[in-house]
């Protein structure tokens, strides 16, 4: 990841070097780096949802029955997905924001 404000630039020298530093993952499969480099494909530029805070927003969205918000995870959209669901789900389900949610509140944005 780089944050470099608003920059929708693909540089190919950084997906090639994310590519090669997880190489060693893929244990015998990729030996020759040029191998490994030559079959990436569709690599793509992205905005990462960030907040003031760093942290995300997982809420009812205020002023809207039934709408809610998860946003704002920034590289972690994909690690925290799963828990996020989860505890969205139940903040839906039932009507009552559970504990966990506490930190992630739209109104703690207007301090």
């Amino acid at each position: 990841m780089e944050l470099s404000g608003n920059n929708n630039r693909l540089d190919w020298r950084r997906v090639v070097a994310v590519a090669l530093a997880g190489r060693h993952c893929l244990g015998r499969w990729f030996d020759d780096p040029d191998d490994l480099v030559g079959l990436i494909r569709d690599a793509w530029v992205g905005e990462r949802p960030f907040l003031p805070d760093g942290l995300p927003v997982i809420d009812g969205v205020p002023g809207h029955v039934n709408a809610f918000a998860a946003t704002g995870h920034g590289m972690l959209g994909v690690t925290l997905g799963p828990v996020t669901g989860r505890r969205l789900t139940e903040y839906v389900l039932t009507g009552r924001r559970p504990e966990a949610l506490g930190p992630f509140r739209f109104d703690r944005l207007r301090r």
